[in-house]
């Protein structure tokens, strides 16, 4: 008999606890990949979205919750500037897009932002264009016509049932948990659905800026008053060349009224911060690893001295030393790597349950299937770790002699 048919009946006669060991490192493995894949696909798209914009530009305030605010729609606008920062970063040589954004608005759950036609020039991330799988994007505002045309993105146009031609009534605040005015004076129509992108545009709705000034209850940010301007809550730039945006960066900088961000930079010290609870976790889940296979250990030695006998009649039979010493590294490694590629699977899971969740929450998506290379490295540590476990049993099956263990001494 071979040494791997050994090693799998071995297993089969102790079921239970091999079963029970190797559910143990499976949750160890697949807390790490779901742990890691989860964090791998989250900065990959975050860093997209924010690649595709050089700065944000906004009143003055934290860099950080303006970026979260302007591309990923997360948290409210602090504050709102004159849209003749915008007219000024458009007459800026140096600038090749300026977009505003203006906040204020939602449609159920769904956020509405005011932009402009310019946003359809852009990208939602490297290579995904802005663009529109039905219908069109929405024309100028005219205030004489009153054309109140919106953009659904493709997960509100999903969830809500829209498609060009339906009707839609925004409300006023950005927290559908406290109830604000609809503004039903001014319906909005949908001209288009945008195409799938993967990023937080596919949780908005998309308006013309100057149409949401027109809207009633909007008259601070409108200019209504008396030697008043319209106001936007933010403008997305993009420089005519990389090398100009630290220039530009500067510049805007030393504004008393104005903030600048550069989104990349933000998002990647904010995916920092928070991969330091990740590493946390990771080592969590590669400790709950290296006691399972401790486990492994423990129940091999514990089971030592009533396998002794079968030992020693193998012995007998004219099995050498090395093929009782291999049984027992082979079962630790066996029930490693059975529990391994359990955990790659329960970790890939874990991904496609979590995936779910921080779309519905930022818009970005997560592929569970996404594969890393570094997984064939936990795989193989994982099964190494089970198979040094199984050195202490393995010497101690090396010294078994045939008549103690047959006598049962």
């Amino acid at each position: 008999m071979t040494l791997e048919r050994l090693v799998l009946r071995s297993l089969r006669h102790r079921l239970l606890a091999t079963v029970l060991s190797a559910l143990s490192i499976a949750l160890g493995v697949g807390l790490v990949v779901g742990i890691d894949t989860l964090r791998r696909e989250a900065r990959a798209n975050f860093e997209g979205a924010a690649g595709t914009w050089d700065l944000v530009v906004g009143p003055k305030g934290s860099p950080m919750a303006l970026t979260l605010s302007s591309l990923f729609h997360l948290g409210e606008a602090t504050d709102t500037m004159p849209v003749s920062a915008l007219e000024r970063l458009r007459a800026d040589p140096r600038v090749a897009l300026a977009v505003p954004v203006v906040l204020g608005d939602r449609f159920h759950e769904f956020r509405v932002v005011g932009t402009s036609e310019d946003l359809f020039r852009a990208e939602a991330r490297r290579g995904v264009p802005i663009r529109c799988a039905e219908g069109r994007p929405f024309a100028s505002f005219d205030p004489a016509a009153r054309n109140f045309e919106a953009v659904a993105g493709a997960t509100v146009a999903a969830r809500e049932g829209l498609r060009p031609g339906s009707v839609l009534t925004a409300a006023h605040g950005m927290d559908e948990r406290i109830e604000g005015e609809e503004h039903d004076e001014a319906p909005w129509t949908v001209t288009g659905v945008l195409a799938p992108t993967g990023t937080p545009l596919d949780r908005v709705v998309l308006v013309h800026a100057a149409a949401t000034w027109a809207m009633e209850g909007h008259d601070a940010t409108a200019g209504r008053g008396e030697g008043a301007e319209p106001r936007i809550s933010s403008v997305l730039v993009k420089a005519a060349n990389p090398l100009l945006a630290g220039a530009l960066f500067f510049e805007v900088r030393s504004s008393e009224t104005l903030t600048p961000a550069r989104p990349f930079l933000e998002v990647r010290s904010l995916l920092d911060l928070v991969g330091s609870a990740d590493r946390l976790l990771v080592a969590v889940s590669v400790l709950v690893v290296v006691v399972a296979a401790l486990g492994i250990l423990v129940s091999m030695i514990s089971g030592m001295r009533a396998r002794r006998r079968d030992l020693a009649m193998m012995r007998a039979l004219g099995a050498p030393r090395r093929v009782l010493a291999g049984l027992m590294v082979g079962e630790a490694a066996t029930t490693g790597a059975f529990g391994a590629g359990l955990g790659l699977l329960l970790g890939h899971g874990i991904v496609a349950a979590g995936a779910a969740a921080l779309t519905e929450w930022t818009g970005v998506r997560v592929r569970p299937t996404a594969f890393a290379p570094e997984e064939i490295l936990l795989f193989a540590g994982a099964v190494g770790i089970c198979a040094l476990a199984g050195l202490l049993p393995a010497a101690a099956a090396w010294r078994t002699e045939v008549a103690e263990g047959l006598s049962g001494e």
